[in-house]
């Protein structure tokens, strides 16, 4: 697992989980998706109040990087309840 910056790479977010609003700053939300060149797979926690200050996503590559990353928003998921967004 790395740490990236989405807004240094090509990315394709393939599914979005809210609790709360979709333009609500104060509701998390929970991303995955894939390094678009064959990058490897991402998940991003974003939008939560007094999250980590750190920024950027984790990634992971090889041939389980999907699992991996949906592996990880899922327990993001978990933490935060919700609902899933069609993307």
């Amino acid at each position: 697992m790395e740490r990236v910056d989405l807004a240094q790479v090509r990315h394709a977010e393939r599914a979005r989980w809210l609790a709360g609003g979709e333009w609500d700053r104060a509701a998390p939300k929970v991303a995955v998706g894939e390094l678009l060149g064959g990058g490897g797979w991402y998940a991003r926690l974003y939008d939560w109040p007094g999250l980590w200050p750190r920024p950027g996503v984790c990634r992971y590559a090889g041939p389980d990087a999907e699992h991996y990353a949906r592996a990880t928003a899922g327990r993001w998921m978990r933490t935060i309840g919700g609902d899933w967004v069609a993307t």
